[in-house]
């Protein structure tokens, strides 16, 4: 699976997610790691920070929340926001998911979360197993990603388009398999899997083809024809559902 880390194409895709789903990702969330007050939090590859500031106001000023993330641009945007709606609990660093266990080697979190960016590690399954090294006692890993049948609608439109077998798009898969789920476990005490079988409701041509054209599916050369296949579908339908299929996986210490 191909996996997309443009800030300016991801800030669009989850524009037109947030507005058009069936759930709130970040209630899902919540709800999965039960933040409470004074608790110490990382977000890797935290992006611009929509997970942070779910969870700031729910730590308090004598908890944590440190996102760290590869793209500058996108820590920046975090720190702007936290200092100007004055979040002393949000801290943000520049970095890579492979380079967290040293350059947060001075903190010791009581959650470590990770939404729709561990798979960005160059070796997902090492950093994982070395997250302990981060933790809390009872600390707790919660990360989430795309599970299998997730955009199947919109494959599905394009495979209809393109000709040649070779091109076609492929399933989503789990982004991480039952095998390294089971073996990534042996570092921790315990772990569990949670499901959230979310949609999203475009209610537009222009708010599919918005999303279509910042996500790593798009492929010009058929836009024409896509676009042709959704006016026929919207005339018949009214509105374009989007499959988003959630696997969150819980690691404790």
């Amino acid at each position: 699976m191909k996996f997309d880390d443009d800030t300016k194409a991801l800030k669009k895709r989850i524009q037109s997610n947030v507005e058009g789903a069936l759930y709130s990702l970040e209630d899902w969330i919540i709800d999965q790691v039960k933040p409470c007050q004074g608790m110490q939090i990382s977000d890797l590859g935290c992006g611009t920070g929509k997970q942070i500031f779910s969870l700031a106001p729910l730590v308090l000023e004598d908890g944590l929340v440190l996102g760290l993330d590869i793209s500058a641009d996108a820590i920046n945007e975090v720190k702007e926001r936290a200092e100007r709606e004055q979040l002393k609990q949000v801290k943000a660093i520049q970095g890579s998911i492979d380079e967290c266990i040293y350059l947060l080697q001075d903190y010791k979190f009581d959650l470590i979360l990770s939404t729709y960016a561990i798979y960005y590690a160059r070796n997902m399954k090492e950093v994982l197993s070395e997250l302990p090294f981060l933790m809390n006692p009872k600390g707790h890993v919660f990360v989430c990603g795309p599970g299998f049948g997730t955009n199947q609608e919109m494959i599905a439109l394009v495979n209809g388009i393109i000709i040649d077998p070779v091109l076609k798009l492929r399933p989503v898969e789990n982004f991480i398999n039952q095998a390294d789920i089971s073996e990534i476990g042996r570092f921790y005490s315990s772990s569990s899997i949670a499901w959230l079988d979310n949609h999203i409701r475009f209610v537009s041509l222009e708010r599919v083809l918005q999303w279509w054209q910042n996500h790593n599916s798009f492929i010009p050369e058929i836009l024409e024809p896509v676009k042709q296949a959704l006016e026929y579908h919207f005339a018949q339908k009214g509105d374009f559902v989007l499959t988003k299929k959630v696997l969150g996986i819980h690691y404790y210490a």
